[in-house]
């Protein structure tokens, strides 16, 4: 059986939070991006306003690249949407390491 390679990006429209820790290149895959430790499913506060977009993300690190495929985040400042996306990596990436995930601005996405 062959092994299927995942890629999985993201698209933020600002940059990561200052406190990151660089992860790259682990083992086979690797993280492009710059991911926060605090940002993980463990540390999402899930309340009504964002209960839907919380279902989906954890849909999406449990089955990458076949439930809501892509997965669009949208909505109003702090309501968790850098979280969850830091979140569905660090999951995905624990999961299947081979993973090369990449993290993007919307600015840098637009202009490649």
């Amino acid at each position: 059986m062959k092994s299927e390679k995942r890629v999985i990006r993201w698209i933020c429209s600002y940059p990561p939070v200052s406190s990151v820790t660089a992860v790259l290149h682990q083992k086979q895959g690797g993280i492009n991006a710059q991911l926060s430790d605090r940002y993980t499913f463990d540390h999402f506060v899930i309340g009504k306003s964002n209960e839907l977009a919380a279902a989906a993300a954890h849909a999406v690190s449990q089955a990458p690249g076949r439930v809501y495929n892509p997965l669009f985040l949208y909505g109003d400042t702090g309501l968790g949407k850098t979280h969850l996306m830091q979140a569905v990596a660090h999951e995905v990436f624990s999961q299947h390491p081979e993973t090369r995930i990449t993290f993007i601005g919307t600015e840098q996405f637009t202009m490649k």
